[in-house]
């Protein structure tokens, strides 16, 4: 059959018949059209239902695996203890949402101890129905209660007496306030006979103008109240039993900045608050911005910390001077860290020395941007004979530091783990011999049992300029080497040895060697 073009010419004006010829073309092949659309429907369709019947394959497979989900397998016990943990971290509504996904999490979130974690915002309208909730699905489970109190509330008092019905199964308890004052109404309302009570935090946001003391007269017995953490703009003064104090083992002092003054405390204070604290081991303090804190050491007495086991602080330069005010006997940990600028200071070395008299039995020294000059070291040194571990964060310490603790004769003989971080002025082959010093045979084991002469087990060597990676190569094959920093580290939070390329750059360089060590002893630790 002869085609449209062919029966046509298009050199010609177009006949009557030729009209009639094309018209009756276009119709069929609309009639086809017509047809082939006929065709797509019905594949459409069956496409649809091709896709609706693997939809429902999908769901049910879905369904299957939700059966048998980490979730669903978990005992009851467990899921309400991970429940527990996230309202300890602070989503105290972790419970309550966890009720509400199924009839498993419901079960589960039954857990008491999962309520026990009660937050109360004195400001909110819906506070008592909700402390009431939680108070009953707690039932008898111990509680940590966190109270919000930054202005008058018609919910204070009736709070108040809601939860000091439950006081005896206080286990912590935390007060956030506006003011001494308010953080006062609370305690004299509610601290009476806390019998489980181990834990006391206290935050205040204003300096108080007349230095109101913070109240715990009312705290006649929590006999096993142990642990105190304060925050307050200002050095804080407190009323409280002399039994109380004597029960205090655990200090933690946080001296909060204020944007338009700049406060000033005195040592006399520090020491006011410390001395009737006799059975204190841990004391920590810290100044959340150091510049912005004036130290007066005026007339500053001597006192001694007779139990105490780890000091942490956290201060300016010129408060480093408090080290000359406290004999601390049984100190085994000593944590100091400064200003962001490390510059050699010989008066910070003074007050360090005097210290490390009277700290006899200290086994664990961090120095984090302390400037301590680097002649001065060897001194600190000599006066550690127990030290086991030393971490050392911007310091100026040299070869000839790290040669003074080299060998059978050095100093520190127990010292078994050396942290350095951008430490610029040693060696990494002054490193290595050190450790190498330290590995004794048996006939150099007998020799040093004398001295107690301890091996290095762990070297950290992070943003030391002249360690070179050859170094801690050399360093893996002797002990462990580590580059990394650790989770609790406080490097973590600053990201300051955050040194993720030059790790990548040395895996990939000395890759046979990591994967393929070269001797049985080869460690080095590179990750988290």
């Amino acid at each position: 059959m002869l085609s449209i073009t062919e029966q046509i010419s298009s050199l010609r004006h177009p006949t009557e018949a030729d009209m009639e010829l094309v018209q009756q073309v276009i119709g069929d092949h609309e009639q086809a059209c017509r047809l082939v659309e006929d065709k797509i429907d019905i594949q459409i369709s069956l496409l649809k239902r091709l896709q609706r019947e693997k939809q429902r394959h999908l769901d049910n497979i879905q369904y299957c695996r939700s059966i048998i989900t980490l979730a669903r397998r978990i005992p009851r016990e467990v899921l309400g203890k991970i429940f527990e943990i996230c309202a300890s971290s602070g989503w105290f509504r972790a419970p309550l949402a966890a009720s509400q996904v199924c009839s498993a999490w419901r079960e589960a979130s039954l857990y008491p101890r999962a309520w026990s974690n009660i937050y109360i915002d004195c400001a909110s309208s819906g506070v008592l129905n909700r402390t009431r909730l939680w108070l009953s699905k707690a039932h008898e489970a111990p509680l940590h209660i966190t109270i919000d109190v930054f202005g008058e509330s018609p919910y204070i008092s009736p709070l108040l007496d809601l939860i000091t019905q439950h006081q005896h199964q206080w286990y912590t308890f935390n007060i956030h306030a506006a003011s001494c004052i308010l953080a006062n109404r609370v305690t004299s309302r509610c601290f009476t006979y806390s019998p489980y009570l181990r834990e006391v935090r206290i935050l205040t946001t204003k300096t108080e103008p007349d230095g109101v003391p913070l109240d715990f007269r009312a705290l006649r017995e929590a006999p096993r109240l142990f642990q105190l953490h304060l925050e307050q703009p200002d050095i804080f003064a407190w009323d409280a039993s002399p039994t109380l104090k004597s029960q205090i083992t655990d200090l933690n002092i946080k001296l909060v900045s204020q944007d338009l003054l700049t406060l000033s405390f005195t040592g006399v204070s520090l020491i006011n608050i410390l001395q009737d604290l006799l059975g204190l081991r841990c004391l920590k303090l810290e100044l959340s911005e150091p510049k912005k804190r004036v130290f007066v050491a005026d007339n500053t007495p001597e006192l001694e910390l007779p139990n105490l086991e780890s000091l942490t602080l956290t201060i300016s330069d010129d408060a480093t001077s408090l080290l000359n005010y406290l004999q601390t006997p049984c100190l085994k940990s000593l944590s100091i860290q400064t200003s962001a600028e490390a510059i050699s200071d010989p008066l910070i070395a003074q007050h360090l020395i005097s210290f490390l008299k009277y700290s006899p039995a200290l086994r664990a020294l961090e120095l984090y941007d302390v400037g301590v000059p680097r002649e001065h070291l060897i001194h600190c040194f000599s006066l550690m004979p127990q030290l086991e571990e030393l971490r050392l964060h911007d310091s100026d310490i040299s070869d000839i530091e790290l040669q003074a603790l080299t060998g059978s004769s050095g100093y520190c003989p127990l010292l078994t783990r050396l942290d350095l971080r951008w430490c610029s002025y040693f060696s990494g082959r002054t490193l290595v011999d050190l450790v190498r010093s330290r590995i004794l045979d048996h006939d150099q084991k007998i020799m040093a049992r004398s001295r107690s002469l301890r091996e290095i087990k762990e070297i950290t060597a992070i943003n030391c300029l002249h360690v070179e990676e050859q170094d801690v190569i050399s360093l893996a094959q002797l002990t462990i080497c580590r580059v990394v920093t650790r989770e609790n580290d406080i490097c973590v939070e600053r990201e300051c040895c955050d040194n993720v390329r030059y790790r990548q750059r040395m895996k990939f360089r000395h890759l046979m060697d990591i994967s393929n060590p070269p001797t049985s002893s080869f460690r080095l630790v590179l990750d988290h």
